[in-house]
């Protein structure tokens, strides 16, 4: 899975230039002949080109310039939105492409069954694809713990993770 990197806040690159330039660099190292997910995760439902495009649309016509066989990626609505645009723009590439798309979901949301039922029966409603189109992928993010406590005392040190 590739994650589409956002320019650099410093970076005065127009957003296309940038988005061209990594599809080309994506096709030399990852070639033609395999599907490669690519997921839009680091950009937000406000990320709009000048021309208003979203970045995966213009993303995936320059993959399909390359002839790479490129999967969109999203998550459910509650991450990837407000609102549905993403997953619009991930159904109108899966359906044009007829590859499908990966439906990725944090480990956060495993916790509740039916919650997580209802997250991809919603995204799937949303995707217009059956479920055989659709892989899911648990994301657990950082395998760092996000809290260690470090105690110290004159003879000792103590670590503890955290949640």
């Amino acid at each position: 899975m590739f994650d589409v990197q956002k320019q650099k806040p410093k970076d005065d690159t127009p957003a296309e230039v940038h988005l061209s330039e990594l599809s080309r660099e994506l096709a030399q190292s990852w070639g033609t002949a395999m599907p490669l997910f690519i997921d839009f995760s680091l950009f937000g439902p406000e990320d709009r080109l000048p021309d208003e495009r979203l970045p995966v649309d213009f993303f995936f016509e320059c993959l399909h310039q390359l002839g790479m066989l490129g999967i969109p990626v999203t998550g459910p609505e509650f991450i990837r939105g407000p609102g549905s645009d993403y997953l619009d723009a991930v159904a109108r590439i899966a359906q044009h492409d007829g590859r499908g798309a990966a439906l990725r979901m944090p480990y956060a949301e495993m916790q509740d069954v039916a919650d997580l039922r209802q997250a991809i029966d919603d995204t799937l409603g949303v995707l217009r694809l059956p479920p055989t189109m659709v892989d899911v992928y648990i994301d657990f993010e950082s395998l760092v713990p996000r809290h260690i406590n470090i105690e110290t005392n004159p003879n000792s040190i103590s670590i503890s993770l955290g949640s």
